[in-house]
């Protein structure tokens, strides 16, 4: 089974501590079948908030029995870190490079598709605040809709 997921980290300096994540599982007919929200450190500005946003919902995704995901993210990194095509120089993106390739990749075929971020894009403008409201607001997890 194949699914889009649509993810986004953001910062603030008002809450300097934390990144919020935000992230939306969407079937191929545009149906909205998960979402979730929440924080992670913000050691590097909103990129950990960015790769939270991917482990927390394919691990969703998992859970729900898709095999197929696609990420639908706007920070260029994202795929190039999972992919081993970027050097992760720290260990946030060690990290994420580890989850996906020893936990996810082993029970699902994962690519990535790049959207350019704020351009009118329904389910990218969608998971932007769901990231925002992830910075002031403790993990909240939604599925089947």
């Amino acid at each position: 089974m194949k699914i889009n997921i649509y993810t986004d980290g953001s910062y603030t300096p008002k809450t300097p501590d934390y990144a919020g994540y935000g992230f939306v599982l969407v079937t191929d007919d545009d149906k909205k079948i998960g979402e979730g929200y929440g924080q992670a450190p913000a050691t590097s500005r909103q990129i950990l908030g960015e790769l939270a946003s991917v482990m927390r919902s394919c691990l969703l995704a998992l859970d729900l029995g898709y095999t197929e995901i696609i990420i639908h993210h706007d920070l260029e990194g994202t795929a190039n870190w999972a992919n081993g095509t970027w050097k992760r120089k720290n260990k946030g993106t060690q990290d994420y490079y580890s989850f996906m390739n020893d936990k996810i990749r082993k029970h699902a075929s994962v690519n990535f598709t790049w959207v350019k971020g704020h351009n009118n894009n329904k389910w990218n403008d969608y998971v932007d605040a769901l990231a925002n409201q992830g910075r002031i607001t403790e993990e909240h997890v939604v599925t089947k809709f």
